[in-house]
Formats: structure tokens, sequence, C-alpha cells
């Protein structure tokens, strides 16, 4: 059934009817047009709510912006319109995601998990990690904050069936040949000069982002809140941060959250004991003084 200004009206009316939790929450504001979702957008930049507005446009595709920011979701079925607009409402009050998947289950068992597993249906489910994160990649996210002592980290992944060549790939991105092949390790680097650091432009590759604002960055996280278009390319992020989230309420800090996820979705690693006692192999770029 197509979705339309008086289906999902009525549907939403007949949702917080049925559950206690949603006594009086009122249907967000919706838009038929460009020029109403601006409107409605001013009107959600509010510290109430999570500021969410759906545009209803004429193929029944409802779409979710927060305020003016890029679209979080889009889909044509009405019981995800109606999940995803219940999800934010214990989170508002819930002390953790638990709490809050809990409190979704009171209303539909199935959205119970479907919030545990982070996606838009009720399957994909990340496994938990069952280590400390932060003797994985999470242990340099306060530091990273502040650019020190790193100010831009380059992974690799080799073709399947193949492992990757450290040592090309320095020489490949311009390191010292000489130092290369010496073996030159980081805490070499600083018993000489204090490890200067030194910038240096990306390779180009394949850009990976949700489509409009075309760069992935991340300037805030909110727990228990996609940071991600629910659906888009980087909703296995979406995944594997609700997993951290479950796996580690320990964790204070978002960035480290964050950090955890892209190690375990990604498969990165940055061993915290080697950098810590300079044993990571180092070298300077090739043909600068030393």
């Amino acid at each position: 059934m197509e979705i339309t200004e008086q289906t999902l009206a009525e549907a939403w009316q007949r949702t917080t009817a049925a559950h206690a939790l949603l006594h009086g929450v009122e249907l967000p504001p919706l838009a038929l047009s460009e020029d109403e979702l601006e409107r409605c957008a001013e009107l959600t930049e509010s510290p109430e709510g999570d500021g969410l507005c759906l545009l209803l446009d004429g193929t029944g595709t409802v779409r979710g912006h927060r305020g003016r920011s890029p679209e979080v979701f889009a889909t044509r079925e009405l019981e995800q319109v109606l999940y995803l607009i219940a999800e934010a409402v214990p989170r508002r009050s819930a002390g953790s995601t638990e709490e809050t998947a809990q409190a979704l289950e009171q209303i539909d068992p199935a959205w119970g998990g479907r919030f545990r597993s982070g996606g838009l249906d009720d399957t994909g489910a990340v496994e938990a990690c069952g280590r400390d994160p932060l003797e994985g990649f999470a242990w340099i996210a306060k530091s990273w904050c502040e650019q020190v002592p790193y100010t831009n980290l380059t992974f690799f992944r080799a073709a399947p069936g193949r492992s990757v060549d450290a040592e090309r790939l320095a020489l490949l991105c311009g390191a010292d040949p000489a130092q290369v092949a010496a073996g030159t390790r980081l805490k070499d680097l600083e018993a000489v000069d204090g490890g200067r650091t030194h910038e240096r432009d990306q390779k180009d590759g394949r850009r990976v982002d949700d489509g409009e604002a075309g760069v992935l960055e991340l300037i805030w996280y909110e727990r228990g809140q996609a940071p991600y278009r629910r659906g888009g390319e980087l909703d296995f992020l979406n995944r594997a941060l609700r997993r951290a989230e479950q796996d580690h309420p320990e964790l204070t800090d978002p960035f480290e959250l964050y950090f955890h996820a892209l190690e375990e979705s990604l498969g990165l690693r940055l061993p915290r004991r080697d950098f810590a006692e300079g044993e990571v192999r180092a070298a300077y770029w090739a043909g600068e003084g030393r």
C-alpha cells in the first residue's frame, strides 16, 4: 500500500493509542515539498526531541531528515517509518542502548531486536568482539582528536589470497629506501631528532560516503543514534556502532566507540604496544634531510 499523508497519520495514531510508552507523542512534522521541508527543519531545530522531520514525495517514499542535515533514511514501507519515528522516543530518557531496546520490545518484540542490530530489518547483527577495545584501534581515539602523535593514518588491504608487502607499500608512498632497507623503527628516528612528523597528501582512492555530503566525516556521535543514512552504503557502520555500544558500556568517549566499530567492521589493526614502545617500522620521506 502506497504511503499517503492520511495513511501515515492514521497508522501513527493507532500505534500511539496501543502503547503507553508512545502516548502523547505526535507525528513529526511532515512536508510534501522541499520548500515545506525547509520550514519544518526550522521548527525542529530545538533542544527538545531529536529534530526529526519527514518528507513525503509523490512516489510514496518517506524521507527522514534531522533539522538541516542530509537525509537519514528513505523508505516506502509504512512499518519501517513507524519504527524509525518510535525509535527516538525511549532513547531520550533511557540510560543505555539495552534499556532503549527493552522499551521498544514493549511496543513490538521485533523492534527491540531491530534496535540491537542497528539496521532497518531484524537480521545482520554484528557478533560480539569479546576483546578489550582499548587494546585495538580505539586506543588512539583521544589523542587523535588533538592530532597527536599522528595526523594521518592510511590502512591497506591485500587482494584475496595475497599478503600485504609493507616494505613495497612504504616505498610506493615515498619512504626513504635506505631506512626501509635498514629496518628503521620509530624509536630509532625519535632517538635521532625527536621523531619529526611530516604531512603528505593522500593517494587517490574510491571515496566511501553517503552520496550527499561527499566526504566521510564524524564530528559528533550520540550514543544510540545512527550517524549515517539508514540502509545506505555506510549502514554497516551503524550496525557495528550499535554492537560496540552493547559490548562496551564502560566506554564513555564516543570516539573510542566509533574507532572500535571501525576496527571490527573493516578489520583494521593498530598495535598499541608496538607504537607505544617504538617498535613499529618507520621512515622519513625520501629526499628529506635528517
